[in-house]
């Protein structure tokens, strides 16, 4: 094996000013009467980072599943055998890592690390072609976000062998921060603009996107109901085709819904800059996150949070001393109050 040429990129922060949550009713608040409370969030910022692409001959990399999490192991392959997966003018990158079957992971980490990853192998060689591997598991329609852009994907468990094209991130979030340039710079991005566009006829500007199953709403109904009075129309996602989900996302202008990794297809609407939008998240306590918040402002968006009802097992973790363990209820069903969700639309409005 061989190094042959390698290229570091480096990810500045996007800073976010102040923004706006709202809890549960309460009386913690005032103990005579139950109000919303009004949390101000600080400033915050996506992490600065970078990645190195290397270009590396007669590798061999190989895929390691451990539990939630999955491992590649690097060999050096002196010899690459005859019968290889791979084309000979081709040069892969195992994406069998981060959870690639995540659709979030997907249009967030992995579709720009293969832009990013292909620009590099151009300078390497023109002529040659980039080839993806992802596990043998990964859902049909992750495999067409990228193949519809032209890519050649393999899915496989086995070990890969061949010319490889290494990547060595500073952490995953640290995309965040140029995200949307780095996806509007794809080369081949048009495929899957043109993908979108035919799934845009007739569709809702005002969705709810609710849950099936984990972290779903307790009080979906009375949510639903309130916000359909406003011209919301609930949907679930995984009920459409992929490209379907991703022209509901991209065309809609108001937005309300549950944190999760659907959310991830906001990252789309970068490549159809017109398309400006409000985005109310819906939070269980157990699980906040600023990646939509940021992704919100960088895309000149409006967005609000509001969190649900905390319930009494959560609190030992609320006020536990160990980052992250609160996160063992991120799945839970959880009910959010109406007099926050009142108030999220008429900020959201006002703003």
């Amino acid at each position: 094996m061989s190094y042959l040429m390698n290229k570091i990129i480096k990810f500045d922060a996007f800073h976010v000013e102040e923004d706006t949550l709202f809890g549960h009713s309460s009386f913690f608040m005032d103990s005579f009467e139950s109000v919303v409370e009004t949390i101000v969030l600080p400033k915050t910022s996506s992490p600065e980072g970078g990645v190195t692409f290397t270009y590396a001959r007669r590798f061999s990399s190989s895929y390691v599943k451990s539990g939630k999490q999955a491992k590649i192991k690097k060999y050096i392959s002196s010899v690459i055998p005859t019968k290889s997966a791979l084309k000979v003018d081709s040069i892969f990158i195992d994406l069998r890592i981060n959870s690639p079957s995540n659709l979030s992971h997907a249009l967030m980490i992995h579709l720009p690390i293969v832009i990013l990853a292909e620009k590099f192998i151009k300078t390497v060689d023109s002529k040659r072609k980039l080839t993806l591997i992802f596990p043998e598991n990964l859902p049909t329609y992750i495999s067409k976000i990228f193949e519809c852009q032209g890519y050649e994907v393999v899915l496989t468990d086995n070990r890969v062998n061949g010319d490889s094209c290494l990547f060595d991130i500073t952490s995953w979030t640290c995309l965040r921060g140029t995200l949307p340039s780095i996806l509007k710079s794809g080369k081949r991005i048009d495929g899957l603009k043109s993908a979108i566009v035919k799934e845009s006829k007739g569709l809702p500007r005002k969705i709810f996107i609710s849950r099936k199953g984990t972290r779903s709403l307790k009080n979906e109904a009375d949510v639903e109901a309130r916000l359909s009075k406003a011209g919301y129309s609930k949907v679930y996602l995984e009920e459409y085709d992929i490209f379907q989900q991703f022209a509901l996302v991209v065309y809609a202008e108001s937005i309300v819904a549950i944190h999760g990794a659907a959310l991830g297809v906001l990252v789309l609407k970068s490549l159809f800059p017109e398309k400006k939008y409000k985005l109310i998240e819906l939070f269980p306590p157990s699980h906040l996150t600023n990646v939509y918040r940021i992704l919100t402002h960088q895309l000149n968006g409006r967005w609000v949070g509001v969190r649900g009802k905390i319930w009494k097992e959560l609190l030992p973790s609320a006020y536990s001393q160990a980052p992250g363990s609160i996160r063992s209820f991120s799945l839970s069903s959880f009910e959010v109050c109406m007099k926050s969700v009142e108030c999220a639309l008429t900020l959201v409005d006002d703003k």
